[in-house]
């Protein structure tokens, strides 16, 4: 259990510890705000640390809201094409987009149902493409569609540098009532996969808020957990992610959304917090994007550092839990009035 919870400190299985993972954290939204060569204003390009750092240009506001349909799914593949020409560029291991990046969050029910699509459909195909023209491993955020019955998903797809699907994975906690009304809950959590030496799984962004779920799935041998993410509370964004890296020794990677998006039909406007991050074992942050940006942020996963061994050792979480304890956190709870 101690080399499962051990953040990357020696592969599962006790093999030798991975090599340094380079990361990139695409904080987008909308392709209206979005700047397609990632470098005039309204878009920063960071780089944490390295020869490949960038300096980044002074950030500018985005527009006070952008509605919904404007934003194509074609639009938004433009900009994960530019993203990922950068990445390569960057010499990445993988860049990670926002939840529900293809199609944008708010959407109408008949939005819905003309972007959503099956696991291995036309958008599915030009991002592996993609990932194998540049060589960088993409993690996205779409509407996916059921193909037993009429049910939709929100739900995120991590493809390989040789455009091979790694996991497909269905948001299982579902926030709030847009949510529930658009989409069914995913009913399994994204198994455990390897990449370049690492084991990886994936969570969508209320996900983060269960403590139960990031610890399952480091308990089942997650080195890092990837979070494609819509958040609007910038308490979560500051904090609960770093919590839940610190309490499991593992990594986490939260890619955001930024920017005001509504629908006018609906009434639905969502203010979104950027502050996209990558946490570190020992709850530090490695890299966070600003709270107003278009930004790609960049940092190196390292298996093992001085500072995560000590964090490890002064809080021996998978060691001195007592299961038997809490049997409870299984029971349902009745909901509250």
């Amino acid at each position: 259990a101690s080399k499962a919870m051990d953040g990357g400190a020696a592969a599962a299985g006790g093999g030798p510890a991975p090599r340094a993972l380079r990361v990139g954290v695409y904080q987008g939204g909308m392709a209206a705000y979005a700047v397609p060569n990632l470098r005039r204003a309204g878009s920063k390009v960071l780089a944490a640390g390295g020869p490949n750092s960038s300096p980044s240009p002074s950030p500018s506001p985005l527009p006070a809201a952008v509605e919904a349909a404007t934003a194509t799914v074609a639009e938004n593949l433009e900009v994960m094409r530019n993203v990922a020409r950068r990445a390569r560029e960057m010499s990445l291991d993988v860049v990670v987009f926002c939840e529900l990046f293809i199609p944008g969050y708010v959407l109408s029910p008949e939005a819905l149902r003309q972007v959503a699509e099956d696991q291995d459909g036309p958008t599915a195909r030009a991002v592996a493409e993609l990932a194998q023209e540049s060589r960088v491993a993409i993690v996205y955020g779409y509407v996916e569609k059921s193909s037993l019955d009429a049910r939709f998903f929100n739900s995120a797809k991590f493809v390989n540098k040789d455009g091979a699907t790694l996991a497909n994975y269905r948001k299982t906690h579902l926030w709030g009532t847009y949510e529930r009304k658009n989409f069914a809950a995913g009913s399994i959590l994204c198994p455990v996969f390897d990449f370049e030496g690492w084991k990886l799984s994936l969570i969508i962004c209320y996900d983060v808020e269960f403590p139960e779920v990031c610890r399952v799935l480091c308990m089942r041998g997650a080195q890092a957990l990837v979070c494609p993410t819509a958040n609007d509370a910038v308490f979560v964004a500051r904090n609960v992610t770093a919590t839940r890296a610190y309490e499991n020794h593992c990594f986490v990677c939260t890619a955001n959304r930024v920017g005001r998006e509504k629908h006018a039909a609906s009434g639905a406007e969502f203010a979104f917090c950027g502050l996209s991050s990558v946490s570190a074992p020992d709850g530090t942050d490695l890299v966070r994007a600003s709270d107003s940006t278009h930004e790609l942020i960049v940092t190196e996963l390292h298996p093992a550092k001085t500072d995560y061994e000590r964090s490890r050792q002064q809080c021996p979480y998978a060691q001195d839990r007592r299961p038997e304890l809490y049997r409870d956190i299984v029971r349902k709870v009745a909901a509250s009035n």
